[in-house]
């Protein structure tokens, strides 16, 4: 699921009983960095196939750098400060992956400059998730399991995202009025 170049800084301890003893004991903290690989999230993000249109190759996400803090306990894998750096999306996030295959995961995503996803008659509402730099932002939570997580969309930052796009967008309209009325 991940090929890449991996750099990291661990320390930590375990119990080297059995594998149970291993995994419920391991303790480990530190700082991880892959470079110039991917991750193969394609049957992870199968159910957003259809608004992805003919960008299907973004559920392969590529990157230059993807590096997070680690922290292991709890029969749990903990990620914070997670950045990735991609070719075409960039990706912020934190939460764990227990050893028993739960996920709860933040994340949230830059989509490619220009594109626009496929969302039929709601279409209009990407463009106003827009960013100054063009590119659309994503914020996701996953839970559930791992192989198959719930991916909900939390829409509270792109609806005041949006909000304030189509406040400035009025405000520009009723001052263009104005300007029109204060020349007659």
């Amino acid at each position: 699921m991940w090929v890449g170049s991996v750099t990291t800084q661990v320390s930590g301890s375990c119990s080297l009983k059995d594998k149970d003893t291993v995994l419920n004991s391991l303790s480990l903290a530190g700082d991880a960095l892959s470079t110039n690989g991917h991750i193969d999230a394609r049957s992870l993000l199968e159910d957003i196939s259809p608004y992805l249109g003919q960008r299907q190759d973004l559920k392969l996400i590529r990157f230059k750098e993807f590096l997070h803090h680690l922290e292991v306990h709890d029969g749990r894998y903990y990620l914070t400060d997670l950045r990735l750096h991609g070719l075409d999306t960039d990706w912020w996030g934190d939460g764990w992956l227990g050893f028993d295959g739960n996920i709860d995961m933040r994340l949230a995503v830059k989509l490619p400059a220009n594109f626009k996803p496929d969302l039929g008659d709601l279409g209009f509402l990407a463009d106003g998730l827009r960013g100054e730099d063009g590119r659309i932002k994503l914020d996701l939570q996953l839970t559930g399991r791992a192989s198959q997580p719930v991916v909900n969309l939390l829409l509270t930052q792109a609806k005041e995202q949006t909000q304030q796009n189509v406040q400035e967008e009025v405000k520009k309209g009723v001052q263009g009025l104005l300007d029109k009325l204060k020349r007659k």
